[in-house]
């Protein structure tokens, strides 16, 4: 697959049901875990 198939794929996608989290708190909250176990690891 080249980029512009990639590109005109992404292009139609259907994006109206997509839904973004409010704050990035959200999404920080979700790499949490893996944040700790990364700490735990190099110490």
């Amino acid at each position: 697959m080249d980029f512009n198939d990639l590109q005109s794929t992404w292009k139609n996608e259907n994006t109206e049901n997509v839904k973004l989290p409010n704050h990035l708190e959200k999404l920080n909250s979700a790499n949490m875990p893996l944040e700790i176990i990364k700490k735990n690891l190099k110490k």
